[in-house]
């Protein structure tokens, strides 16, 4: 996918038109606006198919870059920073808590830093529901079962 065509995407959601000052916008609320600016062709820079001249990190800051341009109430995460350095996994929660905050997200993680700071975790063992409680409230009612969850 190249991101002119990404852009392109977002640019013409259905019923509304994004501006350039929009765009780069959230690309500075994520981080992104510097290296989009300094590619030559900058918003219309083609990208490699699949993204590989972003890192995976990159890849998901331009979409929850998407998410704020369309003001998405209710985002799904799956596994937003397994895959990315520290300090994208920081960028990424740092947005998360100042942008969505009167949001929904539901997210799939296995890093409990990630959703240590949800109003609810549910805890899933084979596909069935174990626990359905607060951050604090699970890890101070952990039984024997439960104890893998704090070293992921």
């Amino acid at each position: 996918m190249s991101l002119s065509v990404l852009l392109y995407n977002v640019r013409h959601y259905p019923f509304q038109y994004f501006t350039d000052e929009q765009l780069w916008n959230v690309l500075e609320a994520v981080q992104l606006k510097t290296k989009i600016s300094n590619l030559k062709d900058k918003l219309n820079t083609v990208i490699a198919e699949y993204g590989n001249d972003f890192s995976v990190g990159e890849c998901q800051l331009i979409c929850i870059a998407r998410a704020m341009l369309k003001k998405s109430k209710i985002l799904l995460i799956d596994e937003a920073t397994a895959h990315v350095d520290t300090k994208t996994d920081q960028i990424v929660q740092e947005i998360l808590h100042k942008k969505f905050t009167n949001h929904t997200i539901l997210i799939i993680a296995h890093r409990l830093n990630t959703i240590i700071d949800s109003d609810k975790i549910v805890l899933m063992n084979d596909g069935i529901i174990t626990k359905y409680e607060t951050p604090r409230e699970l890890l101070t009612d952990m039984n024997d079962e439960d104890q893998s969850v704090t070293y992921l």
